[in-house]
């Protein structure tokens, strides 16, 4: 495999970084820690418009506007976000 340019947000660093925009998610009905990774988000409380809302959250913290609700896990969320160039 290619090696990673320094321009990749490292994936431990996005996976840290959508857990905590989780944390403080009010809707959420468990501790984002015991969610597992490929659980989709619909089943931990989180509906539609507060998806919409952590979807924007998280395209807001990383400086990008391409991720949409079709990525519901954090497992593809992180995957997603770790592989833009253009995150932060």
């Amino acid at each position: 495999s290619a090696a990673v340019p320094n321009s990749f947000v490292p994936r431990d660093q996005v996976k840290t970084r959508v857990l905590n925009i989780l944390t403080n998610f009010e809707e959420l009905k468990q501790s984002p820690e015991s969610i597992q990774t490929d659980t989709p988000l619909s089943k931990t409380g989180i509906d539609t418009v507060d998806f919409e809302k952590f979807t924007k959250a998280v395209n807001n913290e990383f400086s990008i506007s391409t991720l949409t609700s079709k990525y519901n896990t954090i497992e593809a969320i992180v995957d997603f976000v770790s592989k833009q160039s253009n995150a932060k």
